[in-house]
């Protein structure tokens, strides 16, 4: 991803020690990196930047992947997530977020997976919950 955006974009991580070792599910941080680039960041002037933080709390494992790009709209997005609405899924549809959300919800349960932050012309940030396993 760094050659398609010709190395403009500056990863900040903010890693908590305790989460080092614990264990997400495959292929669900890469989905949604590449969606911030592709989404928030290929149309914005200026510094590109993406944030991957993670922290431990209570039992939990939380990770916000966010980007400063164009935003949007996030509304309905946080309602089909929260209600876990596949048919975006098998309309083939953003198919990236729904599907890391349903298998967190199908893994771990309802009150976990993901919802989103976004203000137009700011960013956007998606958030992972899940429960700590190492």
């Amino acid at each position: 991803m760094s050659v398609r955006m010709q190395d403009h974009v500056n990863y900040i991580y903010e890693i908590d020690e305790r989460t080092l070792q614990d264990k997400i599910p495959r292929i669900s941080l890469q989905p949604i990196v590449e969606n911030a680039l592709n989404h928030g960041l290929r149309n914005k002037r200026g510094d590109k930047e993406i944030k991957i933080k993670t922290e431990a709390e209570e039992g939990l494992l939380k990770i916000c992947i966010a980007d400063n790009g164009v935003g949007m709209e996030a509304d309905e997005l946080n309602e089909r997530l929260r209600r876990n609405d596949l048919s975006y899924i098998e309309e083939g549809n953003s198919i990236g977020l729904y599907n890391i959300n349903a298998r967190l919800k199908m893994l771990y349960g309802e009150s976990y997976g993901l919802s989103v932050e976004s203000r137009l012309g700011e960013g956007t940030s998606i958030r992972m919950t899940l429960p700590r396993e190492q």
